[in-house]
């Protein structure tokens, strides 16, 4: 019986994390900057914390990655 590995590029791995929604915009970014973490999943049933978390977190940590990945590695 042969073995297969599979092997792939880290930047092709697909990381989600769960979270609250109540993490900070810094952290959130970290955790997609250092962490590769490119999906936040937050778990929540109420429609206006999620609402705010989408027009308002979700943008400023998309912007503070965009940049990060621009500016290159960090270290």
């Amino acid at each position: 019986m042969t073995r297969r590995i599979a092997r792939a590029a880290p930047a092709d791995v697909r990381r989600l994390l769960n979270i609250s929604g109540r993490e900070g915009v810094k952290r959130l970014a970290d955790l997609a900057l250092v962490h590769g973490f490119s999906t936040f999943i937050v778990g929540s049933d109420d429609g206006a914390f999620l609402r705010s978390f989408a027009e308002e977190t979700a943008p400023r940590v998309r912007e503070i990655v965009e940049d990060g990945r621009r500016a290159g590695p960090r270290g």
